[in-house]
């Protein structure tokens, strides 16, 4: 509650209403939520932030997302380079399905296709053992400047 900044206050989803509202670009849904108020601390239109729950994971393995969206760069124009045909996605002999990450392994990229969970928007659970913890995966391509 912006009125309570520092204070939070537990609250259960009632309803939420499935007719958008959308200004300056931004979709907003309606929710009726139910708090406590036996302190009386909130009253009627009161500004509020409310972060939602879901689901919970705990002690799962996740990697970022844009993991999955990594494709190696080819690293020769003739063909037969290391990532010249690193896997298919789609018979587009690009990255692979859209289940593949890219390990670093022995210091060699390493194509992986895992089974994944649930996903918060940002990470995604690996509830597979085609990964270990600690295991570097790649989400880019670092090139140096030469001056």
């Amino acid at each position: 509650m912006d009125a309570w900044s520092g204070q939070a206050f537990s609250a259960e989803v009632l309803k939420v209403h499935l007719y958008p509202s959308v200004d300056n670009n931004v979709v907003t849904y309606t929710t009726v939520l139910s708090v406590d108020n036996s302190e009386g601390l909130l009253k009627p239109g009161m500004t509020a932030t409310a972060i939602i729950e879901t689901g919970r994971r705990e002690d799962v393995l996740r990697v970022p997302n844009v993991a999955f969206r990594f494709t190696p760069p080819a690293t020769d124009s003739g063909g037969g380079g290391l990532f010249s045909h690193p896997g298919a996605r789609g018979g587009s002999n690009r990255s692979g399905p859209s289940n593949t990450v890219w390990l670093l392994r022995d210091g060699a990229p390493t194509r992986v296709v895992v089974k994944t969970g649930a996903s918060d928007g940002r990470y995604t659970e690996l509830p597979g053992d085609e990964l270990a913890e600690g295991e570097a995966v790649i989400t880019g391509v670092q090139s140096a400047v030469i001056p």
